[in-house]
């Protein structure tokens, strides 16, 4: 078996043509948040996206904040982010069920798919299938292939229990 070395703080960067697939939902929030913003590729998209963070910024823009221990900033009415994987289940419920805002995150289908996430799948509006290969790069310039095992995704939730779920295939 390979012995497969995770990135520092689970940090793979958003190639930026994954991350402006994220266009089409800003116009439905004001006042954006990158919880997890890293290098702030997400940040960078859109004017829309008021205030960003992250535990171990990569940036002077950004600001130091743990999303799971912080209080809600001021302001914002909608957060966005490719979360670190070994952290989202728990980001995706804070900021969901305790904060109460609707998210748009990047994280694999079969994450969400599990059956233990339940809760997640009935908050979810809409999914945007990304068909292309995201290829992730790690700070030591190592690529992860983000689709390798399985297809990733923009899903667009709300706290509340959807109805409907729209999915659509989109790429760059």
């Amino acid at each position: 078996m390979r012995n497969r070395v995770r990135a520092k703080d689970d940090f793979y960067k958003t190639p930026e043509p994954c991350a402006k697939l994220i266009e089409k939902y800003l116009p439905l929030h004001e006042n954006w948040w990158e919880c997890c913003a890293g290098d702030g590729v997400i940040f960078d998209v859109s004017d829309r996206i008021k205030f960003a963070s992250d535990l171990n910024p990569r940036r002077s823009d950004i600001e130091t904040l743990n999303v799971l221990t912080c209080d809600k900033p001021d302001g914002v009415d909608a957060v966005v982010t490719n979360p670190p994987f070994n952290f989202a289940e728990e980001i995706m419920e804070r900021l969901l069920f305790d904060f109460n805002l609707p998210i748009l995150f990047l994280v694999r289908i079969e994450f969400i798919n599990a059956m233990k996430r339940n809760r997640l799948q009935e908050s979810v509006c809409s999914m945007d299938i990304v068909t292309n290969l995201i290829k992730f790069e790690t700070e030591d310039g190592r690529i992860i292939n983000g689709n390798g095992t399985g297809r990733c995704a923009w899903f667009y939730m709300k706290p509340e229990k959807q109805k409907e779920k729209i999915v659509s295939w989109v790429s760059y």
